[in-house]
């Protein structure tokens, strides 16, 4: 498979995102690190429009059913309850939440709360992508720490 697709494909995976397609790339440098940090961003990006803008939809559709529509009052109930204690925090919170490179914080997760509290585009963009901005310094300079570790041995 071509390093540059599957670059992608990881920085869109809701489990790698650009974590995993940076680390990829550590063990596979066919290209440019410019190159693959510019996919992996630009891909890990995208998940937050899917979520914004395909799950409005999804959710209206699917609405109209009564099992879903307690299911998913359920589900919104419980993530803002969840998100009380944080709500001092709001989009600053958000940020470094996804800005966090660990497991279920990224951008994906991240959308999902926006998405769930019923914050617009508008007020989650900016703070998503801070966080996004964090989590790529964070992962680059531990990927390029690594290559220049691997390169001494």
């Amino acid at each position: 498979m071509n390093p540059s697709l599957l670059i992608c494909i990881l920085g869109f995976s809701p489990i790698t995102e650009i974590r995993g397609s940076l680390l990829y790339w550590l063990v596979h440098p066919v290209i440019p690190f410019w190159q693959a940090f510019t996919l992996s961003f630009i891909f890990n990006l995208l998940p937050f429009f899917v979520v914004m803008f395909l799950f409005d939809g999804l959710v209206k559709f699917f609405i109209r059913y009564a099992w879903f529509e307690r299911i998913w009052k359920k589900v919104v109930l419980n993530t803002r309850k969840k998100f009380e204690k944080y709500e001092k925090w709001e989009e600053l919170g958000l940020a470094i939440f996804v800005g966090i490179p660990f497991p279920l914080t990224g951008v994906w997760t991240g959308s999902l709360i926006c998405f769930l509290l019923g914050w617009s585009v508008k007020k989650s963009f900016p703070y998503v992508l801070l966080g996004l901005i964090i989590a790529s310094v964070i992962v680059s300079a531990v990927v390029l720490s690594g290559k220049t570790l691997f390169s001494l041995f």
